[in-house]
């Protein structure tokens, strides 16, 4: 491999780092917004049954549940920000190893330019 070649691909190697680590710092955030509706969906749940009010779930009313499954129902009326709070979790995560990727190649770039001179 030329020198000039590998020199290139660093240099766009490290813009892609810059980019990506932009991109972990909207994911992170998008991942605690979607972490904070969760819990505030679970907090808004069990405030209003614990208050008697009636709860339409996929077509069957919740009221009143006994306490010691309240904690189920509530997670379960609440699954669609839960998936929410998830996939921005997942997609962080797929973020970070994209970063890992991209420094991996730099340094095995940095490896064959100490090689080629």
């Amino acid at each position: 491999m030329e020198i000039l070649k590998i020199h290139e691909q660093i240099k766009d190697n490290i813009l892609l780092l810059r980019k990506t680590r932009d991109t972990l710092k909207v994911r992170a955030d998008d991942k605690s917004k979607a972490i904070a509706e969760y819990e505030k969906a679970i907090a808004i749940i069990t405030i209003r049954l614990v208050n008697g009010e009636p709860i339409d779930f996929e077509g069957m009313v919740v009221q009143k549940p006994p306490a010691t499954i309240m904690k189920d129902i509530v997670k379960g009326i609440c699954y669609k920000e839960r998936i929410a709070a998830d996939l921005t979790e997942s997609n962080l995560k797929s973020a970070m190893l994209g970063l890992k990727a991209i420094e991996t190649t730099i340094m095995a770039l940095q490896s064959l330019l100490k090689h080629e001179e």
